[in-house]
């Protein structure tokens, strides 16, 4: 892995604010190398010499993504990558080898890794690969925050409401639910019209598109 080179400065000119790549390598001059490149492309870098360093500082929920080597003492990439996945980070994690192992490979991206390098890949295949875990874990929190959005506001849906939401999203129409719930219809417009706007949607396809987001992610979380 060399230092630096106008390839890498090429890979992307704008800075990620709020986004870190975090470096576990126990090999000084790999974590130097690989921070001058990232900080060359106006990238937050965070180093740690170990695995357990890694894991008393690091923040499950952060934005970014880790590089992680393979083969650390005391605790393995793949240990940490077991580990991490238990605590359900939200940043991808890319392995890094100095050998060509396609067992370990198989086990990392098995385990959840996002990406599986060598030391020896160019400087622009490292780079394009932490652009694109960098993008993910956006893509990542971003969906975390909508989800959080959309709990908070159902949260705010008074027990009729939703108790309306449930029979909208299944399709019935106003006349339907009335008959089930034995309300007027006028009444049943009124719980509608307030929980288009109390949930900031226009139509019943985007309610829909919400109280699944909120019911999928609610179900992955608990596996």
């Amino acid at each position: 892995m060399t230092v630096l080179t106008s390839s890498a400065s090429a890979a992307g000119t704008n800075p990620r604010l709020g986004q870190t790549v975090f470096i576990v390598d126990d090999n000084e001059s790999v974590r130097l190398s690989l921070s001058y490149l990232l900080q060359s492309v106006h990238l937050n870098v965070k180093t740690f010499a170990s695995a357990k360093e890694f894991l008393e500082y690091v923040d499950p929920h952060s934005d970014g993504c880790a590089i992680v080597d393979i083969l650390m003492p005391e605790m393995s990439g793949t240990e940490l990558l077991r580990e991490l996945l238990k605590r359900k980070v939200l940043f991808p994690i890319i392995m890094l080898t100095a050998h060509a192992d396609v067992p370990v490979a198989v086990e990392s991206m098995r385990l959840g890794a996002f990406d599986f390098l060598q030391k020896s890949c160019s400087e622009q295949e490292l780079m394009d690969c932490v652009l694109h875990a960098l993008q993910e874990s956006h893509a990542l929190h971003t969906n975390v925050h909508n989800e959080l959005e959309v709990r908070k506001l159902m949260a705010g849906l008074s027990p009729r409401e939703a108790e309306v939401t449930e029979h909208v999203i299944t399709g019935q129409t106003s006349r339907e639910i009335a008959a089930t719930l034995g309300i007027s219809q006028k009444t049943v417009d009124t719980h509608r019209a307030n929980v288009m706007k109390k949930l900031k949607v226009s139509n019943v396809a985007e309610l829909i598109r919400k109280v699944v987001m909120v019911r999928q992610d609610s179900r992955t979380s608990d596996q």
